[in-house]
């Protein structure tokens, strides 16, 4: 059965969401005015989002706290135009014209809070307000920071904004720059000599701790790789070891040792089946094969595409990989895969092709196929609204995973698909048990249901696991469910259900 469309979804919002926590920037993430809400200033700014009045009159003041004026610049706002207003509250003061005012004309302080509101309006591209231009409009705005800042190098405030600006806008292979440049500041001032309140650092801190991760060997990029490796998007089972197809690999776990993996293939959003007594899983930049022993790599890909391998029973029982458009047959004789004409338009979100040699594909959120019959959805052959995968079970039946519905079951008789009562939505796992005539469904965010003589007969509280993406159920009734969070076991012992997790700690 195939692994594919649903876990794909799924960690690609994972993956946008923890991204644009992060893109942001760091100048405008960091509220260097948090613990400021005392000073009118802070108050006037952040409620008009204007630099005028009491704000503007602050700002440009010679005896104000440098602190609390980077605090007013922050409240002020981004992306607007106070560095305008501010060059022109200082050529009157200088008795200069705006448009000829000069770096040589102002004093460190002045030039430093310029540059600072400067990169705060042009946060997203850090260049002079208009290029070309004499005089301070045509400087960057790194450069006034760091001519301002070199006179005050004992202040802590004015050097945690400089390394801010120093660090805006770097590219993903230099987020660890950013991290590490406004940190070397904070080590270098201990908490008594820091001038920023303690409220405006911690919002530092937080957001800096997110591009901790993108520094390798620290213990924050520790720390996620861990965290990936337990965040489950498909389970399989060949012989002894259960394999995790993960959000930062491959994970080969024995059951009868579950204190650590047996082996851990680092790689990106991966999707595992087991086939030829293999196992086989499909990730963002190559197909992995474990044999048992060890791994080996296949269809090697560097291409930057959102699009990711998927493993999947072929026809005739053969081995095949959807890579988008693309669909490849492994060829055991030679150990590779060759490139063969799928019999689905274009990259299905989600294919299958049963046992008896059925095949199915998805149109993610307009139809699915068969090579007789499209299914519209909210049709009367196809109720649901959100179909995500497909599976067959152990009886050989077909199954839907709607994300809005619940579960869909194939009738052959009527040509229909028949929702599953008992689960009304988010279905993201289906197993049926030959020996107790158990049916198993599972859903994303509460935990399995086990229905017997066709009612739900008890349900699973996995909340607390996060959400629940595929569940698995082994010969001897051990129903195994792949979590954000981890793997959970669960063995039916003198009847009741004993519950254990496998993480990698």
């Amino acid at each position: 059965m195939t692994r594919s469309g649903l876990a794909l979804a799924l960690a690609l919002a994972v993956l946008a969401s923890a991204t644009s926590a992060r893109a942001d920037s760091p100048l405008t993430s960091i509220d260097l005015s948090a613990g400021y809400d005392d000073l009118p200033a802070v108050k006037a700014a952040r409620a008009s989002k204007k630099l005028q009045g009491s704000a503007l009159e602050f700002l440009a003041s010679a005896n104000a706290p440098m602190d609390q004026q980077v605090a007013v610049a922050y409240a002020a706002g981004w992306g607007q135009q106070h560095a305008n207003t501010f060059i022109e509250a200082l050529a009157a003061a200088h008795q200069r014209e705006a448009i000829a005012l000069e770096a040589k004309d102002l004093v460190p302080a002045e030039k430093f809070l310029l540059g600072y509101l400067i990169a705060l309006d042009k946060y997203l591209d850090l260049q002079p307000l208009q290029a070309g231009a004499s005089g301070v409009r045509g400087m960057l705005p790194s450069k006034l920071v760091d001519e301002g800042a070199a006179a005050f190098p004992n202040d802590f405030a004015v050097q945690y904004v400089r390394a801010l600006v120093d660090v805006q806008g770097r590219p993903v292979e230099k987020w660890c720059d950013i991290y590490k440049v406004p940190k070397k500041v904070l080590d270098r001032f201990p908490a008594a000599k820091r001038n920023l309140r303690p409220a405006a650092v911690q919002s530092a801190v937080d957001y800096l701790a997110l591009y901790e991760q993108s520094c390798p060997g620290s213990k924050a990029a520790v720390d996620e790789k861990r965290a990936q490796l337990n965040q489950i998007y498909t389970l399989a089972r060949v012989g002894p070891h259960l394999i995790a197809g993960t959000q930062g690999g491959v994970a080969v776990w024995d059951p009868a040792a579950p204190a650590k993996p047996v082996a851990i293939h680092p790689e990106f959003i991966c999707n595992a089946i087991a086939w030829g007594g293999m196992a086989w899983a499909g990730c963002d930049q190559s197909v992995v094969r474990w044999d048992g022993k060890a791994f080996k790599s296949y269809l090697a890909n560097k291409d930057n595409d959102a699009e990711y391998y998927h493993p999947m029973s072929g026809p005739d029982g053969s081995l095949w990989v959807r890579y988008g458009g693309k669909t490849f047959a492994y060829d055991k004789a030679s150990d590779a895969f060759k490139p063969v004409q799928a019999p689905w338009p274009g990259g299905p979100y989600d294919a299958l092709v049963t046992k008896q040699g059925e095949v199915w594909w998805i149109d993610f959120l307009n139809s699915f196929s068969n090579r007789q019959k499209t299914f519209q959805l909210k049709s009367a052959e196809y109720p649901g609204s959100d179909p995500r995968r497909f599976r067959e079970d152990a009886a050989g039946r077909l199954w839907v995973e709607d994300f809005e519905s619940g579960l869909y079951r194939f009738d052959p008789a009527s040509g229909k698909f028949l929702h599953e009562d008992g689960l009304a939505q988010k279905g993201t796992g289906v197993a049926f048990d030959l020996k107790t005539e158990r049916l198993w469904m599972l859903h994303y965010t509460e935990g399995p249901y086990l229905k017997t003589n066709g009612r739900v007969q008890q349900t699973f509280d996995m909340k607390q696991d996060g959400y629940l993406r595929d569940l698995l159920l082994d010969e001897d009734g051990t129903v195994w469910v792949g979590s954000h969070s981890g793997i959970v076991r669960m063995r039916e012992k003198d009847g009741n259900w004993v519950m254990d997790r496998l993480r990698v700690r």
